[in-house]
C-alpha cells in the first residue's frame, strides 16, 4: 500500500460540521482525472456481455429470458435487472464474477448485435441532450415515480448498489435530510469528480427531482475540499434548478464517503450499523445516483457507469464510460491498457477498499467503479500482532480490529458478532496502518462471508424442517379426513341394512295379515 502517503486523521470539526471516530488523511493520486474537463468517453459494447443474475444482497434470481431468444437494450432479463445492449441470449450458465472469494453466479451471456445496438446509442444520445422537454418528464416522474424506477432498473452507484426504488420507498414515508454523497475520498478513484465536471447541469436535475419527490426539509450536497473543479461545476449548475441545495464542502478524510461516516460529518448523528437512516429521517444518495435518475427520467434506463481506470502501472489512466457485463479484460484492450493484462497486479474498486482480482475474465456492474493496475511485488509477510491499537485508532465504525481478527481465523463467528462484526464497511484503514502487515480486512471479509454461509445453511435448514413439518401435518389431515370418510360410510351402510323398528314392526303386521287371510275356514 505504498503508492500513497498516509496520516493520522487532524481535527475535523469545522463550521457547521462533526467529526466521526478514526480515519485518515490519503494523499489524492487521481491519474485518471488529467484529462477531466473533456466529456467522458463512452466505449462502445463488446462482443459479449456477461450479466450476473444476482440481487442486492447477492442472492441468485430467476430469469426472465430463455436461450437464443432476442432482446432490445433496457429489456428485463430478470427482477430489476435489464439488457445494457441489443443481441441475442447465447447462454444461462455460471460464470466468474467480480467478487473477493472469486465466485461464480448464474449469468446471461448476450451476443451483442453491433448495428442494432449502435442505433439505440444514438437515440439515447439524441434524448440525453434534449433539455427542451425536461419539465413535463419531471412532472410526469413525480405524479408515478415508480414506472419510471422499475423501468429504468435504478440502483445505487456509491459502491453497496442498493435499489434506489426500495431507498426511495422508505424516504417517502417523511425525512428531513437529504444527503448527496459526492465525498470520493480514496486515491485512484475519480469517477464521480470527473461525472460533476462534465455533467453537472444534469446532475444538478436529478437531485432536483429528489427533492422535489421526497419533499425533504433540509438538502446537503458534500464535496470534498480537493475538488475545487467540481465545487465551482456543481455550485454554478445548483443556481439553475428550484431546489433548495446546500453545497458543503468537507474534508478529505478517508472514509468520510462512507454514508455512515458522511452521516456524522454532516449532521452529527451516529447511526448504528443495525438501523436505517430512514428511520433516523435521513437519506442519502450517490451524486452519480442523482445522474442516474435525471437519465431514466427522460427515457434512458441504467445500463453503464463511469469507472477509473487507475493505479500506477495503468498506463493510460483515464475515466470511462462503461456498459454493465463488459469485461475487464475488453476494457484494458478498448483504452489502450492491454499491457497490463499479464503483467501487473488488477485490482477491483480503490486501494484500499478493493481487492485483487484473479482473472480479467468477470464483468463490470453497477458496483465497480474502479479498476487499478498496480505492479506485482511481493507482500510482507504477516508478522504476530503486538497490540499497538492502531488499527482500534483509526477504525470509523469503533470496533477492535485485532479482537475480530483472532476470533476471525479462529472460525469463532458468535464472538465476531457480538463484537460487531457486521459493522465493519471493509474501508481498510487498519490494514493500512497495522505494523505487522496483518491483513485484518481480508480476514473479515472471511468471516463476514462464513457468516453468511452458516446463516443460509441455517435457513435451509430451518425451511427444510418445517416443510417437513408441513408435509407431516397434511399426511396426518390426509389420514383423519380417509378415516372419517370410512367411518361415515360404515354408518351408513349399517344405517341402510337395517331399517328402522317401526318399519320392521309394520312389515310383521302385513305377514300376519296375510297369513290369517290364507288360512280356511
Amino acid at each position: 500500500m505504498g503508492m500513497f502517503g498516509k496520516e493520522k486523521k487532524a481535527c475535523m470539526q469545522g463550521p457547521l460540521l462533526f467529526g466521526f471516530h478514526g480515519g485518515l488523511q490519503l494523499q489524492p493520486n487521481k491519474r485518471a482525472l488529467q484529462n477531466s474537463t473533456d466529456p467522458i468517453t463512452e466505449l462502445e459494447a463488446p462482443h459479449e456481455l456477461v450479466i450476473p443474475l444476482l440481487d442486492y444482497n447477492k442472492n441468485s434470481i430467476a430469469p426472465q429470458v430463455e436461450l437464443n431468444q432476442h432482446v432490445n437494450r433496457g429489456q428485463l432479463l430478470a427482477a430489476g435487472i435489464i439488457a445494457p445492449a441489443t443481441g441475442q441470449v447465447m447462454a444461462i450458465e455460471p460464470r466468474h464474477i467480480i467478487h473477493p472469494e472469486t465466485i461464480k453466479a448464474n449469468a446471461v451471456v448476450l451476443e451483442v448485435d453491433k448495428a442494432s445496438d449502435n442505433q439505440s446509442v444514438h437515440m439515447a444520445n439524441q434524448a440525453n441532450h434534449d433539455s427542451t422537454a425536461w419539465d413535463t418528464q419531471l412532472s410526469a416522474f413525480l405524479n408515478m415515480p415508480d414506472n419510471v424506477l422499475q423501468q429504468s432498473a435504478l440502483y445505487g452507484l456509491g459502491g453497496a448498489g442498493f435499489p434506489t426504488a426500495s431507498k426511495l420507498d422508505a424516504a417517502l414515508g417523511g425525512i428531513q435530510t437529504l444527503i448527496i454523497n459526492a465525498a470520493e475520498c480514496e486515491p485512484e478513484i475519480a469517477c464521480d469528480e470527473a461525472l460533476m465536471q462534465t455533467e453537472a447541469t444534469h446532475i444538478a436535475r436529478g437531485i432536483d427531482a429528489l427533492v422535489q419527490l421526497t419533499q425533504c426539509r433540509h438538502c446537503l450536497l458534500a464535496i470534498e475540499d480537493s475538488m475545487p473543479a467540481a465545487i465551482d461545476a456543481m455550485s454554478a449548475a445548483l443556481k439553475s434548478i428550484n431546489a433548495q441545495v446546500k453545497l458543503t464542502v468537507i474534508p478529505t478524510i478517508y472514509p468520510t464517503g462512507a454514508e455512515s461516516s458522511l452521516i456524522q460529518t454532516l449532521t452529527g448523528r451516529f447511526i448504528p450499523h443495525n438501523e436505517k437512516p430512514s428511520d433516523h429521517g435521513i437519506v442519502c444518495f450517490n451524486v452519480a445516483t442523482a445522474y442516474a435518475l435525471y437519465q431514466a427520467i427522460g427515457g434512458k434506463a441504467l445500463d453503464s457507469r463511469v469507472v477509473s481506470l487507475g493505479g500506477s502501472a495503468m498506463p493510460n489512466p483515464l475515466n470511462v464510460r462503461v456498459r454493465f457485463g463488459s469485461s475487464v479484460e475488453a476494457i484494458l484492450l478498448a483504452t489502450g491498457n492491454a499491457s497490463v493484462i499479464n503483467t501487473a497486479r488488477l485490482r477491483a474498486g480503490g486501494p484500499l477498499s478493493g481487492f485483487d482480482l484473479d482473472t480479467p475474465q468477470v464483468p463490470i456492474t453497477a458496483q465497480t467503479n474502479a479498476l487499478l493496475a498496480e505492479p506485482c511485488i511481493t507482500e510482507t509477510p504477516a508478522q504476530p500482532c503486538i497490540r499497538c491499537g492502531e488499527c482500534s485508532d483509526v477504525c470509523p465504525a469503533k470496533l477492535l480490529p485485532q479482537q475480530l481478527h483472532w476470533y476471525a481465523m479462529s472460525d469463532d463467528h458468535e464472538k465476531c458478532q457480538q463484537l460487531n462484526l457486521d459493522a465493519c464497511i471493509e474501508c481498510g484503514c487498519c490494514d493500512l496502518v497495522c505494523p505487522a502487515s496483518i491483513k485484518l480486512t481480508q480476514s473479515f471479509r472471511y468471516a463476514k462471508s462464513k457468516a453468511k454461509h452458516i446463516a443460509q445453511h441455517q435457513q435451509k435448514t430451518l425451511d427444510a424442517e418445517q416443510r417437513f413439518a408441513l408435509h407431516e401435518a397434511r399426511v396426518a389431515k390426509r389420514k383423519q379426513e380417509k378415516a372419517h370418510a370410512i367411518e361415515q360410510r360404515k354408518q351408513s351402510l349399517k344405517a341402510r341394512s337395517k331399517p328402522q323398528s317401526d318399519q320392521i314392526k309394520a312389515a310383521l303386521e302385513r305377514a300376519k295379515l296375510s297369513a290369517k287371510s290364507k288360512k280356511p275356514r
